[in-house]
């Protein structure tokens, strides 16, 4: 598994990986991580969990990476671990690790995995998952701004009752089980203060939706 530290890449291994997470209470993925700064903050309040952040794109998380690896009163973390990586192929290292996984505002590849789903990468979230590990995926698109994208990746409408019925039937057929399904406001959007959250443009009318679970 490559770490992004300070701003080189280190292996880490599967033993190195599992005695680092000793002593934590529980170990969050977030998967298309992006700048990380949002974990970043997570992070720093919840100091009993590890967060682990993935994106394909190093160059994401560089000044996350170098802010997390100072010492503690300058606001290094030792929670947070910031990895190279994307859904397609994730770290085998993290095989069964993750207690929790989130996907906020995905984009690309990551995105149609999450809404259509696709099997092959829902099959990789759900290989890093313990049995019972929860789940929470947060994604908005609309015509009046994607169609591009949509049209590229032949992406459904979205809506509750979509959400509810033909996607939740999906994911409960690859291990995934939706309990609940929300539809957030642009504050709440807001709150969370993601990168790409701004990029798409909370003031702008949309509907932005959380799916949320457990893995069996």
């Amino acid at each position: 598994m490559r770490r992004l530290y300070q701003s080189s890449e280190q292996e880490m291994t599967a033993e190195q990986l599992r005695e680092y997470s000793t002593g934590y209470s529980s170990v969050c993925v977030d998967i298309g991580t992006g700048d990380g700064k949002r974990l970043y903050r997570v992070a720093k309040a919840d100091p009993d969990t590890l967060y682990i952040g993935i994106d394909p794109v190093r160059e994401n998380m560089l000044d996350t990476a170098k802010k997390s690896a100072k010492k503690p009163e300058k606001g290094g973390l030792k929670n947070l671990l910031l990895v190279i990586g994307a859904v397609e192929r994730l770290p085998s290292e993290l095989d069964g690790l993750a207690d929790e996984v989130t996907v906020y505002f995905p984009w690309g590849s990551l995105l149609e995995c999450v809404v259509k789903p696709v099997d092959s990468s829902m099959e990789q979230i759900h290989r890093i998952a313990r049995s019972g590990a929860d789940f929470t995926f947060i994604t908005a698109y609309q015509t009046s701004y994607e169609a591009g994208e949509i049209e590229k990746r032949q992406l459904p409408e979205l809506s509750l009752a979509y959400f509810e019925t033909e996607h939740a039937e999906r994911l409960r057929g690859l291990g995934f089980v939706t309990e609940s399904v929300t539809e957030l406001t642009a504050e709440d959007v807001q709150a969370l203060g993601t990168q790409w959250a701004k990029r798409l443009g909370t003031g702008r009318a949309r509907q932005y939706f959380r799916i949320s679970g457990h893995i069996r």
